[in-house]
Formats: C-alpha cells, sequence, structure tokens
C-alpha cells in the first residue's frame, strides 16, 4: 500500500525533506507560502505585461494612422500641383510661364524649407508661404478670354482652394504628436517590465524535476 501512495518521480531525485513533513507543521506552512509566492508573482507580471502591451500597441496603432494620414495628404498636395501645373496651359504664355515657375518653385520649398520646419517647429516657413501668396496672385491676374479659358479658370481656382486646404492640414498635423503623460508611463512601465524577467532566478532541470516531485 506505502509503494502504491509513492509518487512516481525520475531516478535519483529525491523528495525535498521540507515537504515530508506534516504540511500543518511550520516546516509545511513556510513551504506552501514559498511556493505559492513565485506563483503569484508570474500572474502579477502577466497581467501587468498584457495592460502594458495594450498600451503600447494602443500608442503604436495611433501614431501609425496619423502616419498614414499625413502621407496621405501629401499625396494630395503633390497631385493637385500637378493639375494646377495642366491647367495653367491655356493661359495667356507670360502667364503660363510664371505660374509654372512658381509651382516648381513652392514645391522645392516645400521639399528644402517647409518639411524641415514642420519638422522643427511644427508651423510653414516664410519662404514658402510667400511662394504660395504669389501663386495666388497670379490668379487674380488671370482673365480669361475664351469659353476654355473659363472653364480651365474655374478649374483652377478650385484646385487652388483644395491646394490652400491640404497645405494647412498638413501643417496642422505636423504639430499633433503623442502627448508627454503617455511618453512617461511608456518608460516608467518599461522598467519592471524589463527587471522582472533579469531579476527572476534562472530555472535549471534539477529544480524543476524537484518542483514535479514536490507536487507529488
Amino acid at each position: 500500500m506505502a509503494a502504491e501512495r509513492e509518487c512516481r518521480r525520475p531516478r535519483g531525485i529525491e523528495r525535498p525533506r521540507i515537504l515530508a513533513g506534516d504540511p500543518r507543521g511550520p516546516a509545511g506552512l513556510a513551504a506552501s507560502r514559498i511556493q505559492g509566492q513565485p506563483r503569484a508573482g508570474r500572474f502579477t507580471y502577466a497581467v501587468y505585461g498584457l495592460i502594458y502591451g495594450v498600451l503600447l500597441a494602443f500608442t503604436i496603432v495611433v501614431a501609425w494612422q496619423r502616419f498614414a494620414e499625413t502621407e496621405q495628404l501629401v499625396m494630395h498636395e503633390a497631385t493637385l500641383l500637378s493639375e494646377l501645373w495642366r491647367d495653367s496651359v491655356v493661359a495667356r504664355p507670360f502667364m503660363r510661364d510664371d505660374i509654372e515657375k512658381n509651382l516648381i518653385a513652392y514645391a522645392q520649398s516645400v521639399i528644402d524649407d517647409e518639411w524641415p520646419a514642420m519638422a522643427a517647429h511644427g508651423r510653414a516657413h516664410p519662404q514658402t508661404e510667400r511662394l504660395y501668396e504669389r501663386l495666388w496672385g497670379l490668379t487674380y491676374h488671370f482673365e480669361p478670354s475664351t469659353k476654355i479659358q473659363e472653364a480651365y479658370m474655374a478649374e483652377f481656382l478650385g484646385r487652388m482652394n483644395e491646394l490652400s486646404a491640404a497645405r494647412r492640414l498638413r501643417v496642422l498635423h505636423s504639430r499633433m504628436e503623442i502627448h508627454g503623460v503617455l511618453w512617461m508611463v511608456l518608460v516608467i512601465g518599461a522598467v519592471p517590465t524589463v527587471a522582472y524577467p533579469c531579476s527572476s532566478p534562472a530555472s535549471t532541470p534539477g529544480s524543476r524535476s524537484r518542483s514535479r516531485g514536490a507536487s507529488c
């Protein structure tokens, strides 16, 4: 009967003596506390890691959505510039040349001047602003003399209004960023996430075998 009640365990591994006595005694009570503490710690760490992972994933998704929206705005603005170039073909030669030169200068200034200014300060660059206002000034002097020019003038003004909206939204999107409090929570929360596994003792095959023998 004693042999039947004996728990199966790998050969060469001895049952810990601290658990051989009465579990209601001081030694058994202390052993149960020692066994229960790591399980509680692992459970707490798992819940904490889950909450931190959800928060981190939420931050990444929000940042990626803002990046995608800004990319769409930039692509739309570049498309409008090409359409304005096409619509200026019906203008008078001197007007057409001025419009094309200012469109090229505006696009180059957005790349060279305004993009770094948005990254550093979240605002438009004065040089790009002057070129943008010059484009509007040219449209005020555009006097159509034929029905075709009138139709293209209407399309040109409509696309200039779309360009204004795309430009304004692009500058506003450059001011959007992850809140400082959220950054602080992510940084501080990463400390226990990394520190707990590093501070935990490494598990060896012998210790796992002893744990299985003790559970029997």
